[in-house]
């Protein structure tokens, strides 16, 4: 695994990610749900979630688009 340089904000400013889930449709509403639960704690805020993709071909996964902004 290499190693890499991660640049990190000043303790003021927060950053957002943009995250792509995959699983199955059970999995993805799993993870919503922790995530609403993480971010009702105060440690993230949700700026944004899609709604469920289901990957091209026949793969039963879906994917899910969601964007998360790290409370510090």
């Amino acid at each position: 695994m290499r190693n890499k340089k991660v640049q990190t904000s000043s303790s003021n400013e927060s950053t957002s990610v943009e995250m792509r889930l995959m699983g199955t449709e059970e999995d993805l509403n799993k993870w919503a749900w922790f995530l609403e639960l993480v971010e009702s704690k105060g440690m993230i805020t949700v700026l944004d979630k899609g709604k469920l993709y289901p990957n091209r071909g026949e793969s039963k996964l879906m994917r899910l688009y969601i964007k998360i902004k790290l409370n510090r």
